[in-house]
């Protein structure tokens, strides 16, 4: 199982600071920044291929002149070997510093079903209406990013990649960093920015709407079209991020992805003294 955010590629153009650890076939990303090591230094998770523990063992004594401490970023534990990995690190003295709650779609099952009530008589209707839901070209990049960005503010949310920094990895990666929009008339109503992460993990990196269209519901359309795409294409998990902060759930950010299907999975961050 290989992802994306674990290549040297992706590092090397998201992250100039990020160094590699590399032993026996397995290359750990991470950075030491104030004697902290940081695994990964800016992505979303870092998974250990091959959880063995002389790799682990390996990569903390070549640390230790270095780095006081380590910090470790987990996926969420539905993703294939996260949990062979928060068993290795939990055996070899990491500590769990935070929790957060992932919230995912099964592929596997049938998204309509898994729907709550309200959203399946929405969805029926909008089959039944002139929505259009496709792969946009870079020529859309700005407008959807605006639409991203203002509705994180009207949320209170933060921007977390600048526009210049999102569209550079559109740019390198057109095939795993791929934009979608929704449209109503010809009118762009719904996009996001969406991730192809492993052979079986496709993820809504970032998603947002034109509220003029709160009425028409543009995204339940625009996630059940990805959905049914991303089936197609053989993964068998959507992941919609996280929904909480510091471990504080987001309850209407929560409750949207619920209501849309979604189950829950935890993403751990582990810290260990060196």
């Amino acid at each position: 199982m290989t992802y994306f955010f674990f290549s040297k590629e992706y590092h090397q153009i998201n992250a100039s600071e990020n160094l590699f650890f590399e032993f026996e076939g397995q290359t750990i990303s991470y950075s030491v920044q104030n004697q902290i090591a940081k695994v990964p230094f800016r992505s979303s998770f870092f998974i250990l291929e091959n959880a063995k523990e002389n790799i682990l063992l390996a990569f903390i004594d070549s640390l230790k002149n270095r780095a006081k401490r380590i910090e470790w970023v987990l996926a969420p534990l539905i993703y294939p070997k996260a949990k062979e990995n928060f068993i290795l690190l939990k055996e070899n003295f990491f500590k769990i510093k935070q929790i957060e709650l992932s919230q995912y779609i099964d592929l596997t099952q049938d998204f309509e079903k898994n729907l709550h009530q309200t959203k399946r008589k929405n969805l029926r209707k909008l089959n039944a209406s002139n929505l259009v839901t496709k792969q946009l070209s870079l020529d859309y990049y700005h407008e959807c990013y605006q639409m991203i960005a203002d509705a994180r503010i009207r949320k209170n949310y933060p921007v977390t990649m600048q526009s210049q920094d999102l569209e550079r990895l559109l740019v390198h990666f057109p095939d795993v960093f791929l934009l979608f929009g929704t449209f109503i008339e010809g009118i762009l109503s719904a996009c996001s920015v969406t991730v192809k992460l492993s052979d079986t993990v496709i993820y809504q990196f970032y998603w947002a709407h034109n509220p003029t269209f709160d009425d028409k519901n543009p995204l339940l359309y625009h996630n059940y079209t990805l959905a049914c795409l991303a089936k197609k294409w053989g993964f068998t998990i959507f992941d919609y991020g996280v929904s909480t902060d510091n471990g504080i759930i987001n309850r209407g950010l929560f409750r949207y992805k619920e209501q849309l299907g979604a189950k829950i999975s935890k993403k751990y961050y582990l810290e260990r003294e060196i």
